[in-house]
């Protein structure tokens, strides 16, 4: 199990320039965010809030964090294919390897990555913050946020692992891989507030695993300094901008808790790596 994830890790950086562009398309995300979408988040709560941009910056920062423990795990299933793609994988079933260690190995190396990518990303909105002079969370959140980091990184490689074993070809990967960088943003809600979107689709959102990622981020990203900022304006406001932005999920009256949204995405990594077990223990494919 081990050696198929080390084998699968050394693989993915094997490739420099991958790894450097993979980097960098998230860094230039972080720089449009912060240029122009934070601007219109601004302009939009400005008038109402103290402190706006930092609330808004540091609510960006968590959603570009969330997609990134997406993004980057699928990245390094790319190594999973090309093995299918190349009939590699029959050597791994032509041993007596049990089923779930295979599914173990391969998740392991794409947690792996996903971890090293996600924390590299994690330490450079932290320290541009740090530099700008901007609220920086307390060190407390910052081990309470790579936790978390950690075990959203587990369950993208379960499910995505999951999915991919119906992939077959570099180019069906490569279709779906764009596909999904697309729709996860507002899977995630960060390209657009979940307030402004119809009631079915924040629905939906609630009860997509990753989603729970990004609101864990939002919280530990803005706490306190979402407190400062709406520190002259009625508490049931600050109530309503946390809903409409997807910083609280309440679902029929009940606000989840912290703990409620950790056991879901644990819960969901189970099932996910359950189900890979069980479609792998059936036939590869």
């Amino acid at each position: 199990m081990t050696t198929l994830a080390m084998r699968n890790v050394l693989i993915y950086f094997r490739d420099k320039l991958g790894v450097f562009f993979s980097l960098l398309s998230v860094l230039l995300i972080i720089a449009l965010f912060v240029l122009f979408l934070g601007n219109a988040f601004t302009a939009d709560y400005g008038g109402n809030i103290e402190e706006v941009s930092e609330v808004i910056n540091n609510w960006i920062f968590a959603g570009i964090l969330g997609v990134t423990t997406v993004t980057t795990t699928l990245g390094a299933f790319v190594v999973m294919v090309n093995d299918k793609v190349h009939h590699l994988y029959k050597d791994f079933y032509s041993t007596p390897v049990q089923r779930y260690r295979i599914v173990a190995g391969y998740a392991l190396g794409a947690f792996v990555v996903g971890t090293i990518m996600s924390m590299i990303i994690f330490v450079v909105l932290i320290s541009y913050n740090a530099v700008m002079g901007n609220y920086v969370m307390s060190a407390l959140n910052m081990l309470i946020t790579t936790g978390v980091l950690l075990l959203s990184v587990l369950l993208n490689a379960f499910m995505i692992f999951f999915f991919t074993m119906f992939i077959k070809t570099n180019q069906a990967f490569g279709a779906i891989s764009t596909i999904l960088g697309t729709l996860i943003g507002f899977m995630m809600g960060i390209y657009v507030p979940m307030g402004d979107l119809p009631d079915a689709i924040q629905t939906l959102i609630r009860f997509f695993p990753q989603s729970h990622t990004t609101m864990l981020f939002r919280q530990l990203f803005i706490e306190g300094i979402a407190e400062e900022a709406f520190l002259h304006i009625p508490t049931e406001y600050l109530q309503a901008f946390q809903e409409a932005t997807g910083v609280i999920y309440v679902i029929n009256g009940y606000e989840l808790t912290r703990m409620d949204s950790v056991l879901f995405l644990a819960g969901a990594a189970i099932v996910f790596f359950l189900l890979s077990v069980w479609r792998m223990s059936r036939r590869y494919v």
